[in-house]
């Protein structure tokens, strides 16, 4: 295959799986022990062979270099590539606007909220949800953080998209409230949201948001 410009892959065949199996049974690996050598899952593994997801960039460097092989071995000899310059490419680290943000909060799930308390910053898991455009947060009524309300809060949750080799960070820091028990029928009937598994989590904390920015990053 001829030198291509330094830059970002865009196109990858889709007979790149085959080749990436073909290659691990050879050596005898495992998924598991491909996904070691690699630094991938192995079920992100799995779906790549079966066709099921594309082949990111960066994944088939990882995988050459774990197969004892190269980019061009797996992706087949005389397939098209496609290259954007490498002073073409986006930022590795780009902000994210408020708008965005919210967005990309919408659909609730896990978080980590930290606090300081008399003896040392606290830093917790939590379950949120979003609410009249406001964060929501589910906890134990006689926890930490429940005691804290009233105080400001930083809450910060992401996401790792390892098959696009990107993923996205949103923060925001505002100052944590009880809501009202209406308030908590609302959000019950509206979201659907499960508790933190383990324990009771009857008591919910809405974050008056004061500042809320992300990041997008990239690996690729």
């Amino acid at each position: 295959m001829p030198e291509s410009p330094p830059g970002h892959l865009r196109i990858v065949p889709e007979d790149a799986g085959g080749r990436i199996a073909a290659r691990r049974v050879e050596l005898g690996l495992t998924y598991d022990r491909l996904a070691e050598l690699a630094g991938m899952s192995p079920d992100y593994v799995r779906r790549l062979e079966e066709h099921r997801t594309q082949v990111s960039p960066n994944a088939v460097l990882r995988l050459a270099r774990a197969l004892g092989t190269t980019a061009e071995a797996l992706l087949g000899e005389g397939t098209l590539i496609a290259y954007v310059p490498a002073d073409e490419r986006p930022p590795p680290v780009q902000p994210l606007g408020e708008a965005e943000c919210r967005r990309l909060l919408a659909p609730g799930g896990i978080a980590r909220i930290a606090f300081d308390t008399e003896a040392w910053p606290e830093v917790l898991p939590v379950v949120f949800a979003m609410a009249g455009g406001v964060v929501v947060v589910r906890t134990s009524s006689s926890g930490p953080l429940a005691a804290f309300a009233g105080g400001e809060v930083w809450f910060e949750t992401d996401h790792l998209d390892e098959t696009r080799c990107e993923g996205w960070t949103v923060r925001v820091t505002g100052t944590a409230a009880r809501i009202t028990a209406a308030e908590v029928r609302a959000l019950r009937e509206r979201s659907g949201e499960r508790p933190w598994a383990g324990t009771i989590r009857d008591a919910y904390l809405r974050i008056r948001a004061t500042s809320i920015a992300g990041r997008r990053l990239r690996t690729g």
